[in-house]
């Protein structure tokens, strides 16, 4: 595992779309959760809406990570990176990355 920092400012921007989509996530189960509530409001379309922006932001700035920020930060004659982990605390991503041979 490798160890790398990267922006406090991408770490708490992945962060607060991980926060909003468990957040819209949460609230439209509560609204299914719900026996007769009725599905085809302007509430539940808005919510379910909401949900669907913000996973796909979420998507994009962890791919964005992966394949454009984390390579920049690897050493040189790193493998491919298989796995990673963001601590948003300390802002620091655990890389786990394939031997070189496996590329």
């Amino acid at each position: 595992m490798i160890k790398i920092k990267i922006s406090k400012e991408l770490s708490d921007y992945i962060e607060s779309l991980q926060f909003e989509v468990n957040r819209t996530k949460e609230i439209v189960a509560f609204m299914l959760s719900n026996p007769g509530y009725d599905v085809h409001t302007d509430t539940f379309t808005q919510w379910e809406k909401d949900n669907q922006e913000a996973y796909a932001k979420l998507c994009l700035a962890k791919n964005k990570l992966e394949h454009d920020v984390i390579p920049k930060l690897l050493p040189k004659g790193t493998g491919a990176v298989k796995t990673w982990s963001l601590d948003f605390y300390t802002h620091e991503v655990m890389v786990e990355v394939a031997d070189a041979q496996e590329n």
